[in-house]
């Protein structure tokens, strides 16, 4: 993804997607990105554990989709994030690039999937920490609930209200490609980051998290 890092995260220089995210983050750790191949014919065992039970959370109303526009902005009130959005692609070797440089604390969106707000599920992606060891702009996304507001500001000036039906944690090694990056039948949102345990040797957690979430007004 362009220039990287060097320090505790000079393997982002993979260009891989190694979002990371504790439920309880130690900040001690050196944090790096997941590798994480955008393959959407690749389906995986779902293997993980909802993190909001919420079972008695009504769904969502999917509101009408809305043409395309590229996101500007993006906010979770519920965990204070605030973040402008820009696009990224995929490397040579088909991974998703990760935010780098002066927009290293920024949230990104894979450019191959819908804006906010079309019909289908649009991928947006953060770093947790920063080389520095700092939080960064998805620190918190594991506390994510059901229900809670996810706000995306649209270049063409209307915003895209979603909200989240469920905050799921897979293994990496059995990250549900289909689940994730799948056909929908309306706009949704999938914002993923990092999760479980952090293998030292390996300098990476063993799982993502994924926050899922419809459109209810745009």
């Amino acid at each position: 993804m362009g220039s990287h890092p060097t320090g505790p995260g000079a393997s982002h220089a993979r260009g891989h997607l190694e979002l990371e995210q504790q439920l309880q983050p130690e900040r001690g750790h050196a944090h790096e990105l997941v590798d994480e191949l955008v393959d959407r014919t690749l389906l995986g065992h779902v293997l993980g554990r909802l993190l909001d039970d919420g079972g008695s959370t009504p769904s969502p109303t999917t509101a009408t989709p809305l043409a395309r526009s590229k996101p500007t902005a993006v906010r979770l009130p519920s965990i204070d994030v605030d973040s402008p959005v820009h696009g990224l692609g995929l490397d040579a070797q088909g991974r998703l690039m990760v935010p780098s440089g002066d927009r290293y604390d920024e949230v990104a969106r894979y450019d191959g999937s819908p804006t906010p707000g079309e019909v289908g599920p649009a991928v947006l992606e953060g770093h947790v920490t920063g080389s520095g060891r700092d939080p960064s702009v998805f620190f918190e996304l594991g506390a994510t609930r059901s229900g809670d507001p996810v706000e995306v500001d649209r270049a063409d000036g209307s915003t895209a209200t979603f909200e989240v039906t469920d905050v799921r944690m897979y293994p990496k090694a059995d990250f549900p490609r289909v689940d994730v990056y799948g056909a929908t039948a309306g706009p949704e949102l999938r914002i993923i980051t990092c999760g479980g345990s952090y293998d030292s040797s390996a300098r990476r957690h063993l799982d993502n998290v994924v926050v899922f979430a419809k459109l209810v007004e745009g």
